[in-house]
């Protein structure tokens, strides 16, 4: 993601003026992508104004052995390549008139706005899941070659999911996002706590505060993680 410039929005079209500044464009699009991005609310999001961004990525630690007392140590060091990001630009445009802009309820420019804001946060989150990396975007989560992939066909407990979690856990990664689709979440909330129980093991979402689709499921959470849908 770019930094934000201190620019006015400019048409390439004659005459050529400002449309949105800064702040409009941060209150009307940019604040509500950040809100409900399942990329940018998951990912580790880097802002810069470069062209490329260099990564450092660590893939082995520091060898270490015993030693005993008065020995030289074996030196070791840590297996580290680079990572270099070429940013990538989502952008979509439409036209306000003057007159609606100016004259209309302020409502016009926020449902503009809003409507932009979901139409960038498909864009953005498609191709964060699943796109190929064939275009301008980068491979997407789950068409990254080399991840594993676990069935949840028949959903009659948690245990597809406590199975990702260990095997995030023995590869030494911190399993802090769990990422449902609509669909997913709602067969996740009809697992029941037992055989003979009509309570669901994530609790009541009747009445709970948050609604799915935050970043905080109400309730018990899966194994600790939070469970933000797409």
């Amino acid at each position: 993601m770019t930094a934000p410039n201190t620019n006015p929005l400019l048409t390439t079209t004659p005459p050529t003026g400002p449309a949105l500044t800064p702040p409009d464009r941060a209150a009307l699009v940019l604040l509500p992508l950040e809100r409900t991005s399942l990329a940018l609310r998951t990912a580790t999001v880097i802002k810069t104004g470069r062209s490329r961004v260099s990564v450092p990525r660590l893939s082995e630690d520091v060898p270490s052995v015993w030693t005993a007392e008065g020995e030289e140590m074996t030196r070791g060091d840590p297996t580290v390549d680079e990572l270099v990001l070429t940013p990538a630009k989502v952008a979509g445009l439409t036209v306000l008139s003057r007159e609606l802009a100016t004259d209309s309820d302020p409502a016009a420019a926020e449902m503009t706005g809003e409507s932009l804001a979901r139409s960038l946060r498909r864009t953005l989150d498609t191709a964060y899941l699943t796109d190929p990396g064939t275009g301008i975007p980068s491979v997407g989560v789950l068409t990254t070659p080399g991840i594993q992939t676990w069935a949840m066909t028949a959903l009659s407990n948690l245990d597809v999911i406590s199975d990702a979690v260990n095997a995030i856990l023995a590869a030494d990664g911190t399993p802090d996002v769990i990422t449902l689709s609509p669909a997913m979440w709602g067969r996740v909330w009809k697992v029941k706590a037992s055989t003979d129980s009509a309570v669901p093991v994530l609790g009541s979402p009747a009445g709970a505060s948050v609604q799915p689709g935050t970043t905080t499921p109400p309730g018990q959470s899966a194994t600790g993680a939070a469970l933000p849908t797409l």
